[in-house]
């Protein structure tokens, strides 16, 4: 990135950029931060409250469905148009004649329609959450919907995976065939071939007429229109389940850095709030770990001097931990809130996230 901003004419001399268009320097260390991640440190004349004076009241659920308007994965392509992109154009015999070919390493190849399917292998309704494979710290790539499709553990029954076959493929319509998961995963993940998300056809834009969803699995892994469910075999050393829960390491710490998150999502940060909007703040948001439950989060209007704790017992990994704050702010002025989420790794462990999610409004 470095190479490609110092060598472009775009960046040097049309804009004037240099290292602190992206970095801040600290002026006592002399290291170069990531601007993003230090800019709301770096700020100042912000109200500071300490937690016993804050007081904010705060619930959460893992109940909470997505709104249509809000959720995230969106189909870029355009072609052709009538039938990918516009969700108020369903044409109801794509999905009644859509074949998915079962193939590979399997004793039961077969080609079938997705009615033919979900007459053979029945369907299943669940509630289920999508997460960006990388989701930034702070960032709200996140959505929770109640979808209905056909059990992959069904399919899986049914073709007779070959002795050694260790991994189901899911390809799409134009190739796409990233989401290698095993076996085994897909049936302790509940997987589902969707076809119906909140009581209705698949929308175009969330991957009609069918798609694969995956209980604690990253949504890199959602292949959208599925043609080929391929059986396949991989060396043990090969199966990627990292690629599967959103676990990505910071190349200078050596920590994880995706795992847990949290975030605002009914106001972007920096937001001007006033009239009523500014008298009783009301935040909404979420805390998620892909494959992990979380174990609390913290809440803090003094850059971390000081936290007011929710606690999350029993949480189910399944499912996205959806908040709610109500705040009074006491006067006029620049708020920061920062958010520390706490996750429990499978061995046990807290895992608490590498960043803060860092959220600033003003009240006027």
């Amino acid at each position: 990135i470095h190479t490609l901003h110092m060598n472009s004419t775009m960046f040097t001399k049309d804009d004037n950029g240099n290292c602190q268009s992206c970095h801040y320097i600290d002026s006592r260390t002399g290291v170069f931060e990531r601007w993003d991640e230090v800019k709301y440190s770096v700020f100042k004349g912000y109200t500071d409250l300490a937690s016993d004076e804050a007081k904010p009241s705060i619930s959460y659920d893992q109940t909470t469905i997505t709104p249509a308007e809000n959720r995230f994965f969106k189909t870029v392509k355009d072609e052709p148009a009538e039938w990918l992109t516009d969700d108020t154009k369903v044409d109801k015999s794509i999905y009644e004649n859509w074949v998915v070919s079962i193939d590979g390493e399997c004793e039961n190849p077969v080609e079938m329609t997705l009615p033919e399917m979900e007459k053979q292998f029945g369907t299943v309704k669940q509630v289920m959450k999508m997460d960006c494979t990388i989701n930034g710290v702070g960032q709200a790539t996140i959505m929770q919907s109640e979808v209905e499709g056909i059990p992959v553990a069904k399919i899986i029954e049914y073709a007779k995976p070959k002795a050694g076959a260790n991994i189901l493929s899911p390809i799409s319509g134009d190739g796409y065939d990233y989401a290698q998961m095993s076996l085994q995963w897909l049936i302790d993940n509940e997987a589902v071939i969707v076809t119906k998300m909140d009581g209705e056809l698949l929308p175009p834009s969330q991957g009609y007429p069918c798609m694969i969803w995956v209980n604690k699995t990253s949504g890199g892994n959602f292949t959208k229109r599925i043609s080929n469910l391929t059986f396949m075999t991989k060396p043990a050393d090969k199966l990627d389940s990292q690629l599967y829960v959103g676990q990505f390491t910071d190349d200078r710490t050596s920590e994880i850095y995706s795992k847990p998150n949290s975030g605002v999502l009914n106001y972007p940060t920096g937001v001007v709030l006033t009239g009523d909007e500014a008298k009783t703040v009301h935040l909404e948001g979420f805390a998620d770990a892909w494959d992990e439950p979380i174990k609390k989060m913290e809440f803090s209007f003094d850059q971390g001097k000081t936290w007011t704790t929710l606690d999350t017992p029993s949480n189910n990994a399944d499912f996205w931990t959806y908040w709610r704050m109500d705040f009074t702010p006491p006067a006029p002025g620049a708020y920061l809130l920062n958010i520390r989420t706490t996750s429990i790794t499978p061995e046990g462990a807290d895992r608490v996230c590498q960043y803060n999610t860092q959220f600033m409004f003003t009240v006027e």
